[in-house]
């Protein structure tokens, strides 16, 4: 059953105001991210017309023939790259949609290095300039909500520094087609927390995302104009379960088709997770193991998209 209460709204214009109204703001996201670990933004200072334009080419990607999409298809040991279930064969995301029902393209945003940039699809011609000036602009809005995070736990500007990871961003496009009344029932991606730090959600507005809180699933009607933001596994062992990662499930529409651009940050494969020193006390014990964190990566994938059984396997308590 979908309950019918709402995700927390936070209008980050008040970051821009006097110190009460940033003070504001600044609880609205740590409560936001202890009660939720979901909530959307507004007036985060990402221009509309480059939304616009990110989604309008990925679009028109998805629309190439499937010959053209081939060229970057993922290929075996690598998830970045376009992959199709009818393509790919049974791949991670083919074992939880039905086939034929989505289309993903998968991209590492390294923002300044040109290696990372050659992986994008050079059809549409506007493709690459679009998503590398998009990449730049959700590293800057990653990094203004993560020193929140981190700010709102009690840590100086200079701790806050030290675990600030958004040395790259890892964006994954989903399209899910109009579908035909010949096409067999549509799938649904299983229930599942993201792995790393934070990811903000660029939806169009056909609703298709569901949230669970309280045991119950929340459906995130996406508002004009915002994203969608959610807590990662990372976030919350690091905030010694603070912060809340959540598990929430993709629900393709089924009249309309529907786009989305994820992007994700997080620590790179060789750094270090674990309960924040600064935060811990005797009232305060780990709650969770640390470890490199491509090892928690290579966990969660072995586990696959299941609920938040990448997490559990590290707490202690």
């Amino acid at each position: 059953m979908v309950n019918q209460v709402e995700v927390p709204v936070i209008d980050f214009a008040g970051l821009e105001g006097d110190q009460e109204q940033r003070k504001s703001v600044c609880w609205q996201v740590a409560e936001a991210c202890q009660t939720w670990g979901f909530f959307q933004i507004m007036n985060h200072g990402i221009n509309p017309e480059l939304m616009k334009r990110a989604k309008q080419v990925s679009k028109e990607f998805f629309y190439l023939p499937d010959e053209e999409k081939t060229r970057i298809k993922v290929v075996p040991g690598n998830i970045r790259g376009w992959s199709h279930s009818k393509f790919t064969g049974a791949t991670g995301d083919s074992k939880l949609i039905k086939p034929d029902t989505v289309e993903h393209l998968v991209l590492t945003q390294f923002p300044d290095n040109e290696e990372s940039a050659s992986r994008y699809p050079l059809n549409p011609p506007f493709y690459r300039a679009t998503i590398l000036e998009y990449a730049r602009e959700m590293q800057t809005l990653h990094s203004k909500i993560l020193s929140i995070m981190w700010e709102m736990l009690g840590l100086s500007a200079e701790q806050v520094e030290k675990i600030m990871y958004v040395k790259n961003i890892t964006m994954r496009t989903n399209f899910y087609p109009l579908r035909k009344e010949s096409d067999p029932p549509v799938g649904v991606c299983h229930p599942h927390s993201d792995p790393g730090g934070l990811t903000l959600l660029l939806a169009d507005d056909v609703s298709g995302l569901q949230v669970k809180k309280d045991g119950r699933w929340v459906q995130v009607d996406p508002l004009p104009g915002a994203f969608i933001v959610n807590v990662g596994d990372a976030s919350e062992i690091i905030s010694n379960g603070t912060y809340k990662s959540v598990e929430h499930r993709g629900m393709p529409n089924q009249t309309q088709e529907r786009l989305t651009i994820a992007t994700f940050s997080g620590p790179l494969l060789e750094d270090e997770i674990g309960p924040l020193d600064e935060i811990l006390s005797v009232e305060n014990r780990p709650r969770y193991r640390s470890d490199i964190f491509g090892n928690y990566i290579r966990s969660f994938h072995r586990r696959g998209l299941d609920g938040k059984n990448g997490l559990d396997a590290y707490k202690l308590l």
